[in-house]
């Protein structure tokens, strides 16, 4: 027991002549702008047909019409994303003004679940603003008709993937056997 409480002691000693060295000779760490630096992250699908469009209105009003779009039909029981947790943030002043719409996986509290896909707003100039969808979970067909949703909620439209009629247009052998296939009992004898 006296060993180990020496050896701690020693070990305690050296840190600390390690961090004093340090300090009176620092090392010196040359600056690095990485500002516009920019690292893709992974999973992260970078090609989608919503990236960086412009489009005439105010970035705010386009943010809404998104978001409760969103909300009424994508995050709905029925839906493809009915169990996805919606977070949004809009930074209306300052410097840079923007809005972001995020959708996660379900998650257990505190934690969120990994992000299915986002959006992102910002203001071109006076009247238009540059919408960016960023997909990293969706299936090529739910992006397909997200991005096709969001196009028509930027222009004012209220409608929305009908998600019963997509479910089908996947399975179509399974529905068709649903409704022609009959079962025969055995006889008993």
């Amino acid at each position: 027991m006296c060993k180990s409480l020496i050896k701690r002691g020693l070990i305690a000693g050296a840190v600390l002549l390690l961090c004093t060295a340090c300090a009176k000779n620092p090392i010196e760490i040359p600056e690095v702008d990485i500002s516009s630096v920019k690292v893709p992250l992974a999973g992260a699908d970078l090609t989608s047909s919503l990236s960086g469009e412009i489009v005439k209105g105010n970035y705010i009003a386009i943010y809404s019409r998104i978001a409760l779009g969103l909300r009424q039909c994508w995050l709905v029981d029925g839906s493809p994303l009915g169990k996805a947790q919606f977070f949004a943030r809009n930074k209306a002043d300052g410097s840079e003004k923007k809005a972001d719409i995020f959708i996660h996986k379900p998650a257990v509290h505190p934690k969120r679940g990994p992000r299915i896909f986002s959006v992102h707003l910002k203001p071109a100039s006076a009247n238009t603003t540059e919408v960016r969808l960023d997909n990293r979970h969706l299936t090529p067909q739910n992006e397909t008709n997200v991005t096709k949703d969001i196009r028509n909620w930027m222009q004012g439209e209220k409608s929305c993937t009908d998600h019963v009629a997509e479910k089908q247009k996947e399975n179509p052998e399974k529905n068709a056997s649903k409704k022609t296939k009959k079962i025969t009992l055995p006889v008993r004898k």
